[in-house]
């Protein structure tokens, strides 16, 4: 049976939401598929206080994130990793530093195909960049990178993201578009986990080709 570990951190649900419709299609096909949650050692508030969400940003940018629970991952021995994660202040969230920063997870990427999928308001490159360094300390193989975007254009995003973060809620004025990832943009997270299904069931191992020409 081929196994695949799916790491993810979210807040508001909606990076879960991703993750479960990626997943979808391997496990109608039998894979095994692991969702592991990271769980900081304390919680970080959702809505966020005003002043608790910007004190976040230095040790966020230095890559110094909080402290984690040790994830309870089943297994070591998985076909693909995928890390799914959120963009905080131009960098990966803290929970998934401090997930990457681990000798644990640095044993169980080394060698492995990892795939790396993240929802955010529309600037990812600089958190992807860091992340592919600790990916690349740890030996991890990055096969493929799926980003989906906030369905608002960016000087909305600018405004909506933040005050959903502050509020909880994604329009809490109806001048303003509403914040967060469209819905059909969330169900089609099902195409890219079919199409890593597909070279899974041809026995295949997954390389820097496997979601070539889909838009990821």
């Amino acid at each position: 049976m081929k196994k695949v570990l799916i790491v993810h951190y979210s807040q508001t649900g909606q990076l879960s939401s991703l993750a479960q419709n990626f997943a979808a299609p391997l496990q109608t096909a039998g894979v095994q598929v692991d969702c592991v949650n990271i769980v900081p050692e304390q919680a970080f508030p959702f809505p966020w206080p005003f002043w608790r969400f910007f004190d976040t940003f230095p040790e966020t940018v230095h890559l110094k994130p909080a402290p984690i629970l040790p994830p309870q991952i089943p297994s070591e021995d998985y076909d693909v990793v995928v890390i799914a994660y959120t963009v905080w202040f131009l960098s990966p969230s803290q929970p998934i530093t401090a997930f990457l920063q681990r000798e644990e997870t640095r044993r169980l990427l080394d060698g492995k195909p990892v795939i790396t999928l993240i929802g955010c308001r529309n600037m990812w490159l600089m958190a992807q960049e860091e992340v592919k360094k600790l990916l690349s300390q740890a030996g991890a193989k990055l096969v493929g990178n799926i980003v989906k975007t906030d369905q608002s254009d960016a000087w909305s995003s600018f405004a909506t993201t933040p005050l959903w973060m502050m509020t909880g809620n994604k329009r809490p004025y109806r001048w303003l578009p509403s914040a967060g990832i469209a819905e059909r943009e969330i169900l089609d997270m099902a195409r890219f986990g079919g199409r890593l299904k597909q070279v899974l069931d041809a026995g295949g191992t997954p390389d820097e080709t496997l979601f070539r020409g889909m838009g990821a």
